[in-house]
């Protein structure tokens, strides 16, 4: 029988100088080792958890920027301006953030009601929009859109790479789990 860790297991795998002793240990089949793939799990399980709570505040921070968006397009809508038919899209779709520009294409009227047909405007690049992307635009839409588009871009690497992380955690749970 082999002798237990001098502190509780669960405590033991989460203390870096126990962790320490066993790796530096040559008779690795002194400690008891039983418990490490629970504690793994409990690990990951923690970290997926945080990742799920930090898409949330990507989600956030992009809606806040959504808003002076809107606000300066409806400013120049009061100015009569060119244009003014822009806008942008943040969603969640599952755990996958999408944030996409589109323009007002036409209206359908049926049965007195207004209905606003819009086109998305495709991304040429994975995560921004380049300035190519922008043809047909006014002048000044283009740079509205140029000027969101560098923290939109941080949100939608942000997102991708968390959610990569994620899928990685989860994969490596169940590898753990698969394996006991």
């Amino acid at each position: 029988m082999a002798p237990a860790f001098p502190r509780e297991i669960d405590a033991g795998f989460d203390d870096e100088n126990v962790l320490d002793s066993c790796l530096e240990s040559s008779d690795i089949e002194q400690f008891d080792l039983s418990g490490l793939p629970a504690s793994v799990v409990s690990s990951i399980d923690s970290q997926i958890a945080r990742i799920e709570l930090d898409l949330k505040k990507i989600h956030l921070l992009a809606l806040s920027l959504r808003s002076p968006f809107f606000d300066e397009v409806v400013e120049r809508r009061k100015n009569k301006e060119k244009g003014s038919d822009i806008g942008v899209r943040v969603r969640r779709s599952g755990y996958a953030l999408e944030i996409s520009y589109y323009r007002s294409a036409f209206i359908i009227q049926t049965g007195g009601k207004k209905i606003i047909k819009s086109v998305f405007i495709k991304k040429s690049r994975e995560y921004n929009y380049a300035s190519k992307d922008l043809s047909g635009l006014h002048d000044w839409e283009k740079e509205l859109i140029l000027e969101f588009e560098e923290s939109f871009s941080y949100c939608r690497r942000s997102s991708r790479s968390l959610v990569a992380a994620r899928r990685a955690l989860r994969e490596a749970k169940k590898s753990i789990s698969d394996g006991f």
